[in-house]
């Protein structure tokens, strides 16, 4: 509580790092590029490659940039696609519907392991390249 007895804003929520970052500086800096120029960026890759974490170390870093902070949504217990509304309302400690409520903010939002819940037709969803050997 601040001064006065009221509540301080929140301004965030994301996991503290436990590890060292070491060597992704260039992939920090085109997410970053990117997100100035974007409202949504998917970072993409095999299981293990470090996209959470890359997704983290920006979010920490832009997150003051944000009046409401950054937030992480981990998705991985969500098993159907119209719970995730749900599961993002209560990472943020929001009541549905959640849309209206972001609407009413600005911050950074970080949905994890969300391949799973989102439906392909999705406009959110981008599609992948394919790539042809010769």
């Amino acid at each position: 509580m601040a001064g006065g007895g009221r509540a301080e804003p929140r301004t965030g929520r994301l996991p503290a790092d436990l590890t060292n970052f070491v060597g992704r500086g260039q992939e920090v800096g085109q997410v970053k590029h990117l997100l100035a120029g974007a409202r949504l960026v998917t970072l993409t890759g095999a299981g293990g490659t470090g996209k959470t974490r890359l997704a983290l170390r920006v979010a920490g870093d832009l997150g003051r940039a944000y009046a409401d902070g950054a937030w992480l949504v981990d998705l991985a217990r969500v098993s159907e696609q119209g719970v995730v509304e749900y599961a993002v309302a209560e990472s943020l400690g929001a009541q549905a519907p959640v849309v209206d409520y972001l609407r009413e903010r600005e911050l950074l939002l970080v949905l994890d392991n969300c391949e799973h819940v989102l439906d392909r037709r999705c406009p959110c969803r981008l599609p992948t390249p394919r790539f042809r050997q010769p």
